[in-house]
């Protein structure tokens, strides 16, 4: 999703993916500087965003290289990956599959997710007279825990994404993108990929983040929600009691659980 970042006037998203909000839709990291570069005004010269995901990393690296510059961002090149030590962890929703009980019992329906007496409902993007307090402000950051472990620590470095994740979760639920969320794999790949390159993975970010809130300031969303046909609840895991993450398409569904009557 190509993020333009303080845009002039309102345009009208829809609930997961729009052209507007350039930064959630990043998957890597030459993607997240696309973005920034864009919210500089330094991209005139770029292909549009869904041209240049189809580029290779080197061929992004070079294409961003110039107006990288001259919107003062260093752009790391690509170097041989050191993935190995990340490729054991398994991917989206399988993660988070692994985490919660047996959902299969558990009906969707629509915009709901009836697990018993417990009902979860679908979150939508949330229109900004609908938000708490000063969230769009700067000093509202996205704060991410930092990770302090070895990568090579499987275990401790995925119980560290998970807590990541359902942090920036929250985080983007606050600002009213509860429908624009990466999914868990998305994440968890983001986080490989700027390790891969020496990039701070909390400070990158926290930049994201302080670019959508300023879109968010000027860019109008659609606050209708709704599922795709052949979602399943196999699609789904739990993050945490309060929420069930659903992917299909790449594309991530939030259900959250309707306080006791």
């Amino acid at each position: 999703m190509p993020f333009i970042g303080l845009l002039v006037g309102l345009f009208l998203i829809g609930q997961s993916y729009a052209d507007s909000f350039c930064f959630a839709q990043a998957q890597s990291y030459y993607e997240q500087l696309y973005c920034e570069v864009e919210a500089q005004g330094k991209g005139k010269n770029l292909p549009r965003f869904d041209e240049f995901k189809r580029n290779n990393p080197i061929t992004q690296a070079l294409l961003l290289k110039h107006p990288a510059d001259s919107a003062g961002i260093t752009v790391v090149m690509p170097k041989m990956s050191n993935r190995k030590d990340l490729g054991a962890l398994p991917a989206a929703p399988q993660t988070l599959s692994s985490q919660k009980k047996d959902l299969s019992s558990c009906q969707l329906q629509q915009t709901t997710i009836a697990c018993g007496q417990r009902l979860y409902e679908l979150l939508g993007n949330r229109i900004n007279r609908h938000l708490k307090g000063d969230v769009l402000e700067a000093s509202n950051r996205l704060n991410l825990p930092v990770y302090r472990g070895a990568v090579a620590d499987r275990n401790r470095l995925y119980s560290y994404l998970l807590k990541a994740y359902q942090h920036y979760i929250y985080k983007m639920i606050d600002i009213g993108l509860s429908g624009a969320t990466m999914s868990y794999g998305t994440f968890e790949f983001l986080f490989s990929d700027l390790h891969d390159k020496g990039v701070n993975f909390h400070e990158r970010l926290e930049t994201m983040y302080q670019y959508l809130k300023q879109d968010k300031q000027n860019i109008r969303v659609d606050e209708r929600i709704f599922v795709p046909e052949g979602l399943s609840i196999q699609d789904c895991g739990e993050l945490g009691r309060q929420l069930i993450a659903c992917v299909t398409n790449n594309r991530n569904y939030l259900f959250r659980l309707r306080p006791a009557q």
